[in-house]
């Protein structure tokens, strides 16, 4: 018996001090933030914010290019020409313009309404079944939808279709969750990836302020190119 009880303290003895020292070697690893894939999904982030808010900026130009064409038969208005005037003087160029303007911003606002009330359902589906669906079908699904979207206004603007054949893009993005469904699916990510502590916040925040800069800057930027380029 007293043999025993002494093998099992020299066991004990000699297991110890291994699980001293790898004990905090996992607490380390467990409270870091993976790099690579924290990385990835910023890389992501930068590359959709700035293709999000450049699909925006070129159908609003796109939409005014359009509908330029079907008032006056060309794209010659000139949208600077005495805004603060006074209507009673306004020549049929400028009467032109604030009509085409109007036109733009309606259908654009029926576009951001379709996508925004069905992006709610697509949302709520998204957010409720995210542990069944797993991360990676939590962001290819609203991906899929916005590619559906941005390839209807790539097939209108080529082949000279009916504008509300771009209601088909904006079903299909908003039941599918839409910009919202992505960046839901990539918080999610975010907090799965990061430990529950301050890390947690800190990756979100970082990962909040590169979308803001980046959309800040893509606007400067796009609306220089638009000047300058006219696009059309």
């Amino acid at each position: 018996m007293d043999d025993k009880k002494a093998e099992y303290q020299h066991i004990q003895q000699t297991v110890s001090p291994v699980v001293e020292v790898t004990k905090p070697h996992k607490t380390m690893a467990a409270n870091s933030i993976p790099k690579l894939p924290y990385a990835l999904i910023n890389a992501f982030i930068i590359i959709f914010t700035v293709s999000d808010r450049n699909r925006l900026l070129l159908l609003n130009h796109f939409l005014y290019h359009r509908f330029a064409q079907d008032v006056s038969g060309n794209v010659s208005i000139d949208t600077t020409s005495n805004p603060c005037g006074n209507e009673s003087d306004e020549d049929p160029l400028e009467s032109d313009s604030h009509r085409v303007q109007s036109m733009t911003s309606s259908m654009i606002m029926n576009f951001e309404l379709v996508v925004s009330l069905l992006g709610i359902l697509g949302s709520i589906f998204l957010g409720t079944f995210s542990t069944c669906l797993g991360r990676k079908a939590q962001l290819l699904i609203p991906i899929s939808g916005y590619t559906m979207r941005a390839l209807s206004i790539l097939a209108v603007a080529f082949w000279n279709l009916d504008l509300s054949w771009l209601y088909v893009g904006c079903i299909a993005e908003g039941l599918m969750g839409g910009v919202p469904g992505v960046y839901l699916g990539v918080y999610l990510y975010v907090s799965d990836i990061t430990p529950r502590n301050r890390k947690r916040t800190l990756g979100l925040a970082l990962l909040e302020g590169i979308r803001g800069i980046m959309g800040s800057g893509i606007n400067i930027a796009s609306g220089q190119m638009i000047q300058r380029t006219t696009f059309f």
